[in-house]
Order: structure tokens, then C-alpha cells, then sequence
């Protein structure tokens, strides 16, 4: 049986770890699906640098 637990509020994140803790603890798999909200300057951009793990590799594999 999977656990989901929806946090929305900042103040609920650490008691829902604690919880999801617990739960992992013993052994069973739990979902902490937390909604942040993007705000302030630059919160609409959807810009990000270029990046690749591949472009980084020193060895091939």
C-alpha cells in the first residue's frame, strides 16, 4: 500500500517529513507531493541554463 500525503502550506512540510519518516521506517513506500508556487522577480521565466551530464563525462561509457 503507497502513502500520499498532499502538503500545500510551508508551515505543514516538516510535521508531513516527520510523518513520511515514520511510515519509511517501516518499511512501506510514502509520496510527499508538495505544491510550491514561483513568486517574485523572474518567477514567470521559464529560462534555464544549458546543461548535460554527457558534456561532463571524462571516460566513456
Amino acid at each position: 500500500m503507497l502513502f500520499v500525503e498532499v502538503v500545500t502550506e510551508p508551515g505543514e512540510v516538516r510535521a508531513a517529513i516527520l510523518r513520511a519518516q515514520r511510515v519509511i521506517a517501516d518499511g512501506r513506500p510514502y509520496l510527499l507531493d508538495i505544491h510550491t508556487q514561483r513568486d517574485g522577480i523572474g518567477a514567470a521565466s521559464t529560462w534555464h541554463p544549458a546543461y548535460s551530464v554527457a558534456d561532463l563525462r571524462t571516460r566513456r561509457v
